[in-house]
């Protein structure tokens, strides 16, 4: 898999003449840089199909990672947890089933995504 830096440059020119003759000349240049991947798998490709969390600045999502695209994650039975408790138990405090059989994510949106794997908490 390889990435693509795309770059698009427009320049907008607004010229402006008032009725006593005074000109207004307005210049913006506005530049957009992304990055594109190109062919290839995803680094999420492996973890379709399995229960995921995304950690997002507000909130943290779990479902099934349905799925990816170079901007968004699809997650299927989406729940959203307003209380973790700790990591290591089995059952999240407060997980809420949200009304939708799938939901998508904005990736730029979320801080952190893995796998469920709570014996992962266990090992110390």
């Amino acid at each position: 898999m390889g990435v693509a830096v795309a770059v698009g440059v427009t320049v907008v020119v607004v010229v402006a003449v008032a009725v006593g003759g005074a000109v207004a000349v307005w210049v913006a240049v506005v530049v957009v840089v992304g990055v594109v991947e190109v062919g290839g798998r995803n680094e999420m490709d492996p973890l379709i199909g399995k229960e995921v969390v995304v950690l997002c600045a507000n909130y943290i999502y779990t479902g099934v990672l349905e799925a990816v695209s170079h901007d968004v994650l699809v997650l299927s039975s989406p729940s959203i947890v307003y209380e973790t408790g700790e990591w290591s138990d089995d059952t999240w405090r407060d997980a809420q089933r949200l009304p939708a059989r799938r939901i998508t994510i904005e990736r730029s949106a979320s801080e952190s995504r893995f796998e469920l794997d709570r014996s992962a908490a266990r090992e110390r």
